[in-house]
């Protein structure tokens, strides 16, 4: 029974955590906040829509410029709007939905105080591949 003693020995060094508290020190997870979708008007007038589930904090990024390159020597932003998603999956299909509007549509959006993103006609699956039915390839 030697051996026994000599691999919980081997065990602890190697991990520097015996196996009796490996379980109590397991990592704490932290909530997490809802995700949303944003949109930043940056210095020259351009738009930038992102995803992220601290906006203060990634707003401040973006002005420091160590937030998405696009913003990089675009700043400062400004926040135009953002509207609250459920998860992340939520917050980037709404961003890819909203990214394929026209300037003029995303403007239209944004200017009016009552819009939602429900708005936004998101394709359905059928409508986002391509089939072996379509003559013109893609």
């Amino acid at each position: 029974m030697a051996n026994v003693g000599s691999d919980e020995s081997a065990q602890k060094a190697a991990s520097g955590v015996s196996p009796e508290t490996a379980l109590v020190q397991a990592p704490v997870l932290k909530p997490t906040k809802p995700w949303c979708l944003y949109v930043l008007r940056c210095r020259d007038g351009s738009l930038y829509c992102g995803i992220t589930n601290n906006l203060e904090r990634r707003i401040e990024q973006h002005n420091a410029g160590t937030g998405a390159r696009y913003t990089r020597g675009r700043g400062p932003v400004e926040l135009e709007r953002a509207w609250p998603q459920g998860d992340r999956s939520s917050a980037s299909k709404a961003e890819a939905a909203f990214k394929r509007l026209s300037r003029e549509a995303k403007c239209a959006l944004l200017n009016r105080p009552d819009s939602t993103l429900e708005e936004i006609e998101v394709p359905s699956q059928k409508e986002t591949h391509c089939s072996s039915a379509h003559s013109s390839g893609c």
